[in-house]
């Protein structure tokens, strides 16, 4: 003999935890989207000359995980491309990373005379007050890739940092 209000409940109870269940992952799953894994802050692209076919961009990055930047984009320039420049017996050299590191909660600085980014084959001049979006492909340990975005201020000299 089957007993209906036995039966009921169990399907209640399956049903109730099924609910509980899809909550939870649908929680983790916005919560998880909503944590940032690179903060950018006190991005700034220096402005430009009419002529001018390449562009600095600076920044301050923290990744709350190891992080490596691989690719530089934005819709101002034809690449962007990640530069350390550096002096050695008195000459100023500058060359090109493949990546740049970010170590977990180490703050990582392109700035100018150091690491920077460099914006190569300007589509139009870059003005005072105009705003360019920069695209950061960043890989973590495993490998795998996503894409922070910032709009960054078009400035004539750095901004005032911020406090950490």
């Amino acid at each position: 003999m089957i007993d209906i209000e036995t039966t009921t409940r169990r399907r209640w109870t399956t049903r109730r935890s099924l609910a509980a269940a899809a909550f939870g992952l649908w929680f983790l799953a916005a919560h998880a989207a909503a944590s940032p894994v690179l903060r950018v802050s006190n991005a700034w692209v220096r402005a430009t000359v009419p002529g001018q076919a390449v562009a600095a961009a600076y920044g301050r990055f923290e990744a709350a995980l190891p992080l490596r930047v691989v690719g530089v984009e934005t819709p101002v320039a034809d690449a962007g491309q990640i530069h350390r420049m550096s002096i050695d017996d008195g000459i100023m050299k500058m060359r090109r990373l493949d990546t740049l590191d970010l170590p977990a909660g180490q703050v990582v600085r392109l700035e100018p005379g150091g690491a920077h980014l460099m914006l190569m084959g300007l589509k139009q001049p870059l003005t005072v007050g105009q705003r360019v979006r920069l695209s950061f492909t960043v890989e973590d340990a495993a490998g795998r890739r996503s894409v922070e975005a910032v709009d960054a201020p078009v400035l004539q000299a750095p901004p005032q940092e911020e406090k950490e």
